[in-house]
């Protein structure tokens, strides 16, 4: 071989040899009986897993295109009502130019008066550009990137693309959020994707009730080495084969679905190092909880909402 580069601790290799591809070899190696005092033999082995390699980093790009999708079609069911959204600071900020324009047209305003109303147009247009900008970032495809992050401020984000949703729903948003929480190292995009998935289903959920019984509680709190994010409904709850099947691929209660958002869910969470799970909530509803690791790395801070 004419060089090569250890990967992992693990004994996985990267290797070129004098004329081809690289290969990928995972190397072991064990110490054989010896007498005392005399040099112990060691058996080294070479696995070629390239193939293996290969299939895995396929199916890893599979996950995440898959990931993307389901990314691309929460927007598209949120469309009508985060256009609704955008709508209002753009009408706002039209109002508060023509307001402006027509009192330096007639000499009837103060620099004053001009200057507040140009103010709240700016303070408008900013707000839209956060909306956008939050939907971008979260449908841009990208790989996945994880960094040290607070969970309450992902669980905000969250709140922040699904709460126009909620509002047209009528559903109350009860946040029972720990201070002080240590970081969690956690691809904040995919861990938003995870909360959307659960919000919604739960929000699906109360369609049925009385507004004034629409409610969704979202807690976080500490649990051993790890940080648990709960999202629980008011809302009937399941019946003993949803609570079985709930996280089947295509297993799908609603009338319009793919059966497809809580089996990634799942997939995220298991790959971030946690566990999402499902259980009945007192005295009815259903309560989906997920934990993830802490972190002592350093926090990355999120993109400036109005960047870009």
């Amino acid at each position: 071989m004419r060089r090569s580069e250890a990967l992992s601790a693990g004994g996985t290799f990267l290797a070129s040899p004098a004329r081809g591809p690289f290969v990928r070899l995972m190397i072991s190696a064990h110490a054989l009986p010896a007498p005392p005092g005399a040099p112990r033999p060691v058996v080294v082995s070479f696995t070629d897993i390239t193939a293996r390699w290969h299939a895995e980093e396929q199916l890893r790009q599979h996950k995440a295109e898959l990931a993307h999708v389901t990314r691309c079609c929460l927007v598209g069911e949120m469309a009508a009502v985060l256009a609704h959204e955008l709508n209002q600071p753009l009408t706002a900020v039209i109002n508060y130019c023509r307001g402006s324009a027509l009192r330096l047209r007639a000499g009837t305003g103060g620099a004053a008066e001009i200057v507040e109303g140009l103010d709240l147009a700016v303070a408008q247009a900013e707000r839209a550009a956060g909306i956008i900008h939050r939907m971008r970032e979260f449908m841009r495809k990208r790989e996945p990137q994880r960094a040290a992050a607070p969970i309450n401020d992902v669980v905000g984000d969250a709140l922040a693309l699904v709460g126009p949703e909620l509002r047209h729903h009528g559903i109350r948003v009860v946040p029972r959020l720990a201070d002080q929480l240590p970081l969690v190292q956690a691809d904040r995009i995919q861990i938003e994707q995870v909360l959307l998935n659960l919000i919604r289903n739960a929000a699906e959920a109360l369609t049925s009730l009385p507004v004034i019984e629409r409610r969704i509680v979202i807690e976080t709190a500490l649990a051993g080495s790890s940080v648990c994010v709960r999202v629980i409904d008011s809302g009937p709850g399941f019946d003993a084969e949803g609570l079985r099947r709930v996280f089947e691929p295509f297993y799908t209660t609603k009338k319009q679905g793919m059966g497809l958002g809580l089996t990634i869910s799942r997939g995220i969470i298991e790959a971030h190092g946690g566990r999402l799970t499902l259980a009945p909530a007192y005295p009815r509803g259903a309560g989906f909880s997920f934990t993830l690791p802490v972190t002592t790395d350093p926090p990355v801070p999120a993109p400036d909402e109005g960047a870009g």
